[in-house]
């Protein structure tokens, strides 16, 4: 894999050449993935310290700490078992 840092965000290459950008609004403060000229938003920082996490058309609101990260790790993971 190689990161290129960029001014908006990062941009990924995979070993097979595949590439993802990971883009951060500042307007907005939101970070969105962009991979196959699909642009798909991840999170959202909210001005009273929250974070909206948006993972399979839902949003998910937790903490900036550890167990807000728990939170995402979770429902990530029920909805990857879920779509399997």
């Amino acid at each position: 894999h190689s990161f290129i840092n960029q001014k908006t965000g990062y941009e990924i290459t995979s070993p097979d050449g595949q590439k993802a950008k990971y883009l951060h609004d500042a307007k907005t403060d939101t970070w969105s993935l962009v991979q196959n000229g699909k642009k798909q938003d991840l999170m959202h920082f909210n001005g009273d310290g929250t974070i909206d996490a948006f993972i399979n058309g839902e949003t998910l609101r937790v903490t900036q700490d550890e167990a807000g990260l728990q939170k995402v790790r979770l429902a990530a993971s029920a909805n990857f078992w879920a779509a399997k």
